[in-house]
């Protein structure tokens, strides 16, 4: 039994294809390999933006015998179509029986030392990924998703040579792109590797943490327990944190300041700001209020003050628009942004935002009559303002923020605490798992306004198929369906 290692070598891959391509990579290898009757006790994908790596143990010298029983052409055909599916297949003409008015013929193949068959199907596996988006480099057929550079091909100590895209196979993976650059990592044909067991530690003494959940799991750690942190609690996104993992290859977490002025912002702008942006970790004190530190992942730490300068210098232009963007919004009062939702098309078919108000409308006082203790003009007024701030600066420039920003906005005019809430609370639940609607009021908007887009868009014949639900309509069904369960 032997460990086999490749790693394919490509330009940066972009972060939110990683994990898809390292399970479609896990994947493709174990179906290829049951294929070719190859046994195995283990696969792994590990990866970074610049390489993909298949990690196979314990996997068989040799392939498993074939014997399998093939059904051939009808009894009647004459004699060269029966030899011909004999020869075809590789079967003994004499041991051909007939059954049901077809002749059927046992095959027996021996199996092939893997070694030899490997180099065609490795080709196979790479060939056979699917590619979210695909090109083209140089003068090759080939597709992949970014340009391949290099191909680390190891059976345990031996090279498994093959050529594809015009690269030969070899010992020789690349270290940490930029510390190369900076003379951290000498010589320049690569990194070579010994041994399939010698690969992890090979990297990790160039600068590169293959593994993707120990780089994960570094980031965590580190973010958790940066020095400089004393009173205060990170805020890690778990969506962010998988991105940056797939961003940095020797991750290094620091530490920076913005100009305390920006506090005045709102949180969730700042927030969303660094996260959207910059990919930044906020950092907030035991009461929950935002402090003017943020940590960041770099992709090493060489020249720390260049690094944390040029971050500096970015946020800062992405918080003056962010307070550009505030003032400008504060300056209108929801109730004027309405007229504006007569231009904004919720959908070719169904109309404008401002339709789908008036119907939203209607059927909110309809479920409101289910409710003793709701205030017909708070109802009213609640559901003509819960889309307005689609019309906002701010939830322009950062969609996610929509009802948020609502809420916001209503609560600096002062609007009753039940029309705030149920700005914010007619989007929920969000996504699955996502908190439910508190209030009454929310309640009702939140299930009228599903309650419209699945029939309004089925109406229009938009109705989700098995891979296609662009209005999210199955969402808002499981919406509703969560929330009457609830309440």
């Amino acid at each position: 039994m032997s460990d086999y290692l490749l790693e394919i070598g490509t330009e940066e891959i972009p972060a939110r294809f990683m994990p898809g391509m390292l399970k479609d990579l896990e994947e493709t290898a174990k179906a290829k390999l049951n294929a070719q009757r190859i046994s195995f006790s283990g696969l792994r994908t590990l990866g970074t933006d610049r390489r993909l790596v298949l990690f196979i143990s314990n996997i068989a010298e040799q392939q498993g015998d074939l014997k399998e029983e093939l059904k051939g052409p009808p009894s009647s055909v004459n004699e060269q179509a029966k030899l011909g599916f004999c020869k075809k297949n590789n079967i003994d003409a004499d041991s051909l029986q007939v059954r049901d008015g077809y002749f059927y013929g046992q095959r027996h193949l021996k199996g092939q030392p893997v070694k030899e068959i490997f180099p065609a199907l490795l080709i196979d596996i790479i060939s056979s990924l699917h590619l979210p988006i695909a090109m083209r480099w140089g003068n090759e057929d080939f597709k992949f998703i970014r340009p391949i550079h290099w191909f680390l091909s190891l059976w345990d100590k031996e090279v498994i040579s093959f050529k594809l895209a015009g690269i030969e196979s070899g010992r020789f993976s690349r270290g940490h792109r930029f510390l190369r650059a900076f003379g951290r990592i000498s010589g320049d044909k690569g990194v070579e590797v010994a041994s399939t067991a010698d690969y992890l530690k090979t990297m990790e003494e160039n600068f590169v943490f293959v593994d993707q959940d120990k780089r994960k799991e570094k980031i965590r750690h580190d973010l958790k327990n940066h020095p400089e942190v004393r009173q205060g609690e990170v805020l890690i996104d778990e969506d962010l944190l998988s991105e940056v993992t797939f961003l940095n290859e020797w991750p290094v977490v620091l530490l920076d300041l913005f100009d305390e002025k920006y506090l005045e912002l709102p949180k969730e702008i700042l927030i969303t700001t660094k996260k959207k942006n910059q990919k930044y970790f906020p950092i907030i004190n035991e009461k929950g209020e935002l402090l003017t530190g943020f940590l960041l992942v770099a992709n090493s730490n060489h020249n720390e003050k260049n690094i944390l300068d040029g971050n500096k210098k970015v946020l800062t232009a992405r918080l003056e628009d962010a307070r550009f963007f505030f003032t400008e919004d504060m300056k209108t009062p929801l109730n004027d942004r309405v007229e504006g939702l007569k231009k904004i098309v919720y959908q070719a078919k169904i109309g404008t935002l401002y339709e789908k108000l008036q119907r939203v409308e209607k059927l909110a006082e309809w479920l409101a009559g289910s409710f003793k203790n709701i205030k017909n003009e708070e109802l009213k007024q609640a559901v003509w303002l819960c889309k307005a701030d689609l019309a906002s600066n701010v939830v322009y420039e950062f969609p996610e923020l929509q009802g948020t920003m609502g809420r916001i906005y209503a609560r600096k005019e002062k609007l009753p605490t039940a029309v705030c809430e149920a700005i914010f609370e007619h989007y929920l639940p969000r996504f699955a798992g996502d908190v439910l609607p508190e209030t009454e009021m929310g309640t009702i908007i939140s299930v009228a306004d599903k309650v419209d887009s699945i029939c309004s868009c089925f109406a229009a014949d938009l109705i989700p198929s098995g891979s296609q639900d662009p209005y999210a309509l199955r969402r808002a069904a499981a919406g509703i369906i969560n929330i009457l369960m609830a309440r």
